[in-house]
């Protein structure tokens, strides 16, 4: 059985949407990358007060480093973030760790 001790809760916003075949696409990139994970809806005390949670993907801690490669690579390519946003999550990412 596969437990998770790390979470990423993926906002849907107007500005970046999850559209259809978006998640698909991420799990395609974390199975490749051999990252256990999965998708659920986020708990309600997850979510924050001034933002909607539409997704939460969990995964193992010592996939770190590999996921958030992964996930600022798939948010790039897929729904196309500029580089600054980007940018701002590895900063925020790294103040975390």
């Amino acid at each position: 059985m596969f437990i998770a001790d790390m979470y990423h809760n993926i906002r849907d916003t107007e500005e970046f949407p999850l559209e259809e075949g978006m998640v698909e696409k991420l799990d395609e990139m974390l199975t490749a990358n051999k990252i256990d994970h999965f998708f659920s809806l986020p708990h309600p005390t997850e979510i924050d007060k001034d933002e909607t949670v539409s997704l939460m993907v969990g995964y193992d801690s010592k996939d770190d480093v590999t996921f958030f490669l992964v996930y600022a690579l798939w948010c790039k390519t897929v729904r196309n973030a500029p580089d600054e946003m980007i940018n701002k999550a590895m900063l925020k990412h790294c103040a975390e760790n």
